[in-house]
């Protein structure tokens, strides 16, 4: 929005404006879903305590990596349909590699949410 820019240029944003700007993935367009992961990442950085924020970003790139998959399964397909090689090109090389990427984020996520919820329940905290 034109606040969160002009807030950008003039001040740091709060962790919570941040985490707001997450909420863009419901779009789900990829270039929403990217701009939600980046200012997820951002929130993360001022705030690493926050579980949900975690727990959003997870769910934020585990729809980056649907989207992914889905555009990387259709380019497959064309290309099959246009070449009889069957041998492992560059592109197939780096679409493994950036899902094994996407999953390894999504994974450290979670594992961070989890963590965070969990020590929060031990000392009686409230993060809901």
């Amino acid at each position: 929005s034109l606040r969160q820019r002009q807030q950008t240029r003039h001040q740091q944003l709060s962790s919570a404006d941040w985490d707001d700007s997450g909420s863009l993935f419901k779009y789900e367009q990829h270039d929403a879903l990217e701009l939600a992961v980046s200012c997820l990442e951002e929130a993360a950085k001022h705030t690493p305590c926050d579980g949900r924020l975690y727990n959003n970003l997870g769910i934020a790139l585990e729809r980056l990596l649907e989207r992914y998959n889905t555009a990387n399964n259709n380019n497959s397909n064309n290309n099959n349909n246009n070449d009889d090689d069957n041998g492992s090109t560059p592109h197939d090389n780096s679409a493994m590699m950036m899902t094994v990427e996407l999953n390894e984020r999504i994974r450290t996520a979670y594992e961070t949410s989890t963590a965070i919820h969990s020590a929060c329940q031990r000392v009686g905290c409230d993060v809901a």
